[in-house]
């Protein structure tokens, strides 16, 4: 029989084999498969059109870097100050040359609350009251008798 059994072998080996690797490589599925869920079929994500995004307005877009710029100048400023948290934004504008000028209020080095200037230039650079002169000529050129559109809400809104 151990002849007869060994002639078997000889003769269907391959086929032996290819049936132990069949049931092996159906028992790793069913043991390391997820379970099926029953809900609706999976869709290719190819099938999904893309958003559309509407086009940009310039001027939205030009307003809308103000209002970061100003949002990121009022942070600088305070940040800045001896005493941060006793700073109060009482007025923002932006000017329609893009000039941020600001009105605070904040603690000195000697606790006193003193009023403040600031502005931000065209240029996107900072300076304050505390610079003297030099100040007052930008101040000048900048903010002095211009209107502009009013940031005071959004900044506080979104910084303080």
């Amino acid at each position: 029989m151990t002849k007869q059994l060994g002639g078997f072998i000889a003769r269907n080996g391959a086929v032996i084999i290819l049936a132990i690797a069949t049931v092996s490589l159906a028992t790793c599925y069913a043991v390391f498969s997820p379970p099926a869920e029953s809900g609706p079929p999976i869709v290719p994500a190819s099938k999904f059109a893309a958003p559309r995004l509407a086009p940009v307005d310039p001027a939205t877009q030009a307003r809308d870097l103000q209002r970061g710029a100003a949002a990121v100048s009022v942070k600088r400023l305070r940040d800045a100050m001896h005493d941060p948290e006793s700073f109060v934004l009482e007025d923002a504008i932006f000017t329609a040359e893009g000039a941020g000028c600001f009105d605070y209020r904040a603690k000195n080095g000697f606790g006193a609350l003193r009023k403040g200037h600031a502005l931000m230039t065209p240029a996107r650079q900072i300076h304050n009251s505390d610079q003297g002169d030099a100040f007052v000529a930008l101040w000048n050129k900048h903010c002095a008798g211009r209107t502009g559109e009013p940031m005071t809400a959004f900044v506080k809104r979104f910084v303080l």
